[in-house]
């Protein structure tokens, strides 16, 4: 057995009190597994035991196992960091492995000891090929990285059955898994349907829950709740996709940005942020027709499961007054697609046409209650019937029709008050007549003359001085509004104009002190802030290779233009992501290229 005790010699001072507070809100979890777990003899893996929620030195044996060499020296790395807006601290201690014989090697389960407190480790296993199965092992490799990424992000689609009726609406849900530890900066677009026979209520923010276990790993789960209504009969198949942004590590042997997220933490090294497109599995779902046999005459599409009622405001009014009369249906189904239940007026009854509320979730309509309001007015004084409300519905679990209409009410109309002419009809004595005082004309009778006009031809109105004073004001504001514009824009560019004048002088610098690290960063920074020009973009330092390349091939930049800049960009990511260090570039040639590339753009816009 031998004895592992490893301890933190000297630790930045802030980073200790950050993870200290970390370490206080996350509990400890510990992972371990070989990296890569499937290597040929004659290589060596790297065995990882990761301590989530805890910087801590740890102390424990580390297990012997025949034919598997550990080295005593590991590496160990500490990180504190925010992921997904959580707080998350973590350990990590590698081993260097190397086996001595072909075969599966298990190292069992053994312990460590944090702070007086006792965690399993659990255990792994390491596969040794012979040298020539260097085939085998990359598409195992391949493999594992296909999986550990469908695993680390995927998204299900959840319905309860696998066959609606047409005219159907059912409550689903589209759930997006994250892995705690994959760092997703945020949603490109929300899901996205792919099936033309199904109709769908609006996908809005989702909701969030945490900590939720699975496949042995903690996940963030975003959940957006989805009404399905089937609007197309036969069998079709529907799917859902999700693009996020997430941050990977890049390796040029890789064919793909995406390695394997479960080691390459971002967090120990520079990444890039890719967007990555996450799709359900295909539904093939049923759509089957609404049987014609024993379908009720009230039926006018209902579908699921409902109670009725009716409630009227009134039980006696007189001629002429209106009575509100309440249908109210609640349950679960498509009342979305639900239309108003019909009632003919009568010769005694006059009904209005209805006035729609619905209580509960109006964005998914799918469980709550839909009311009608109905106004009838009483025609004639008797004591009438106000007819049941004809309502039926087809049950999808019984699939049957149900009729749910409700009995008719009594109304009690009385005739009203008959009107009273409130004139006097009894003769008046005259009095006698009073001498009249004499009616004064009140409109003015004699002319007075105003001012004398030269002519009777009325006066153009653009000979008025107060027409162009109305006019200068907007012509000032029109003047002003140009000019701001114009100061706008020509700030935009002596701006640009300066980014690209300072990362010139950069380059220059960089080839005259033979520093191509300096020179392939200004370069990348030219060509990302004249792309950028081209779209407008706010932020142009952060636009990627590939968004970069899109917007070259949308304004139909040249093949040799695009492949000058795609070179570029690989030497200079090269150099900065890869460590790799090319001391022989030609400098003065390439600042000649670079100032080809910027000019060729700068022509497109």
């Amino acid at each position: 057995m031998r004895k592992l005790t490893v301890r933190l010699s000297l630790f930045i001072g802030i980073l200790s009190v950050v993870a200290t507070t970390f370490g206080q809100q996350q509990p400890i979890q510990i992972e371990s597994g070989f990296e890569p777990s499937l290597i040929t003899l004659g290589n060596q893996a790297a065995y990882k035991v990761t301590i989530l929620g805890s910087q801590r030195s740890p102390k424990g044996n580390l297990p012997r196992v025949d034919g598997l060499n550990i080295s005593d020296n590991p590496k160990v790395l500490r990180s504190a960091s925010f992921i997904n807006g959580v707080p998350s601290v973590r350990l990590e201690i590698s081993f260097a492995a190397k086996p001595s014989r072909v075969g599966t090697l298990t190292l069992p389960a053994w312990s460590l000891s944090i702070d007086g407190k006792t965690f399993a480790v659990p255990a792994t296993t390491l596969r040794t090929l012979p040298p020539s199965q260097e085939d085998m092992l990359r598409e195992e490799a391949r493999k594992k990285q296909q999986a550990d990424l469908n695993q680390a992000l995927f998204l299900e689609l959840n319905l309860p059955n696998d066959y609606l009726y047409e005219g159907q609406t059912v409550l689903g849900s589209i759930n997006l898994f994250i892995w705690e530890r994959l760092p997703v900066t945020r949603f490109e677009q929300f899901p996205q349907k792919k099936g033309d026979a199904f109709s769908q209520s609006e996908i809005r923010q989702p909701l969030e829950k945490r900590g939720v276990p699975r496949n042995g790993k903690n996940y963030i789960i975003y959940s957006w709740p989805v009404a399905l209504t089937a609007i197309m009969e036969g069998t079709h198949e529907l799917q859902y996709n999700v693009v996020v942004r997430a941050r990977f590590k890049r390796e040029r042997a890789s064919p793909s940005p995406i390695r394997n997220p479960f080691f390459n933490d971002p967090f120990f090294g520079f990444a890039h942020e890719e967007a990555v497109s996450v799709v359900t599995k295909k539904h093939s779902l049923e759509v089957r027709p609404l049987p014609m046999g024993a379908r009720p005459p009230s039926f006018r599409g209902a579908i699921g499961s409902f109670e009725t009622q009716t409630k009227t405001d009134a039980s006696r009014v007189t001629v002429g007054d209106p009575v509100r009369i309440t249908f109210s249906v609640s349950g679960k189904g498509n009342f979305g697609a639900m239309p108003a239940p019909e009632i003919p007026s009568t010769d005694t009854l006059k009904i209005g046409p209805p006035a729609f509320s619905f209580e509960g979730n109006e964005n998914l309509k799918y469980e709550g209650v839909q009311r009608f309001e109905y106004i009838v007015t009483p025609l004639r004084p008797a004591l009438l019937e106000i007819p049941a409300v004809p309502f039926s519905y087809f049950d999808p679990v019984s699939q049957s029709y149900a009729v749910a209409s409700t009995e008719s009410r009594s109304l009690r109309v009385d005739p009203g008050e008959t009107w009273v002419d409130p004139s006097p009809t009894e003769p008046v004595a005259i009095s006698e007549e009073q001498p009249r005082e004499p009616a004064r004309n009140l409109f003015q009778t004699e002319s007075e003359p105003g001012e004398w006009q030269s002519t009777l031809t009325p006066s153009s109105v653009f000979r008025s001085s107060a027409f162009w004073y109305a006019q200068f004001g907007p012509l000032i504001c029109l003047v002003s509004i140009v000019g701001w514009q114009l100061r706008q824009s020509r700030s935009t560019k002596d701006s640009l104009a300066k980014r690209l004048a300072k990362l010139h002088h950069e380059m220059k610098t960089a080839v005259r002190l033979s520093d191509p690290s300096r020179f392939m960063r200004a370069a990348r920074a030219a060509i990302r802030e004249r792309v950028g020009a081209l779209v407008d973009h706010e932020c142009p330092e952060a636009l990627a290779r590939d968004e970069v390349l899109a917007i070259l091939s949308r304004y139909e930049i040249s093949e040799e233009t695009s492949a000058g800049v795609r070179e570029l960009f690989e030497i200079a990511d090269a150099r900065e992501f890869a460590g790799k260090n090319e001391s022989s570039l030609p400098l003065k040639g390439w600042l000649s290229r670079v100032s080809q590339l910027l000019k060729r753009i700068r022509a497109k816009a």
